[in-house]
């Protein structure tokens, strides 16, 4: 039956932008994540049955410039390659690489457009405690288009829609569907704070369907998996000085599905740090 679990995660971000110095704003935009998971139950042994501890590094790097700079200042874009590998309880798990297409519209000062273009793919390891691992992996391409409005001064309303098709190696892994997400930022006055610095909090929800392709025999052999997730997030970034802030996040997903065992929900929190430099 359904059992609950507690588990410890480290995540952080870095994101770069070096200046190519060629008097036409182009620049080396570049992402990375790290993230890593340690399961308060289960032994983190190799075991199939129990957890897996997790983790992951993910990023991407490309040009960032402006295609038509003498004649339209408002589009931006950026060719990019990606790339991410994981392991689990210590040994190598998957790897992914890629590359993407994104760029930007600001049609006027409160209103900017874009769009984002992937394509990547991505293999697991053979492993003994991973006995489906030549059928988890496959290729992925997903678009989205957002909008970003000020709708008062300090405050931001985005959406964002896209569609994701991963064609994986076997049927009961390949899935696609639509996504979509809306989020609220505004920034106030600090109440806890004597920096003069303003906080900014910004409450989102995201929502993401995925209808497989095939069954999973070992599963349920009579019903194909349809997933719908749900995820709502409260972010609150807390500048302590220039160059250093404090963020609070809240996450609550919930996952139902048309098969019991694919069904669950999760909340978390996360206390971080972001340094600017």
């Amino acid at each position: 039956g359904p059992r609950s679990a507690t588990d410890l995660q480290l995540w952080g971000t870095l994101n770069h932008s070096l200046d190519l110095d060629h008097q036409n704003e182009a620049s080396i935009a570049s992402s990375l994540v790290l993230f890593v998971n340690s399961y308060n139950t289960g032994s983190g042994s190799a075991n199939y049955s129990r957890p897996s501890d997790l983790a992951l590094l993910a990023g991407s790097t490309g040009v960032r410039f402006k295609p038509m700079r003498s004649t339209n200042q408002a589009l931006t874009i950026r060719p990019h390659i990606l790339f991410g590998s994981a392991t689990a309880n210590g040994n190598a798990y998957f790897t992914a690489g890629g590359w993407g297409f994104d760029g930007d519209y600001r049609a006027s000062e409160a209103l900017l457009w874009g769009a984002v273009y992937e394509s990547s793919r991505l293999a697991f390891s053979s492993r003994n405690d991973v006995a489906n691992s030549a059928v988890l992996g496959g290729s992925r391409q997903s678009v989205r288009m957002y909008a970003t409005i000020e709708t008062a001064v300090n405050q931001f309303l985005s959406a964002e829609l896209g569609y994701v098709d991963f064609d994986g190696n076997a049927p009961y892994t390949a899935f696609k569907g639509p996504q979509a997400r809306v989020a609220y930022t505004l920034s106030y006055p600090a109440p806890l704070s004597t920096t003069g610095r303003p906080w900014t909090t910004t409450v989102s929800v995201n929502t993401q369907q995925r209808d497989y392709r095939g069954v999973d025999t070992t599963v349920d052999a009579r019903t194909v998996r349809k997933d719908t997730e749900w995820r709502w997030s409260l972010v609150n970034v807390m500048p302590v000085s220039q160059d250093f802030s404090v963020q609070l996040q809240l996450d609550h997903t919930n996952t139902p599905s048309n098969i019991p065992n694919y069904a669950n929900t999760n909340t978390a929190g996360t206390l971080g740090v972001v340094w600017k430099y």
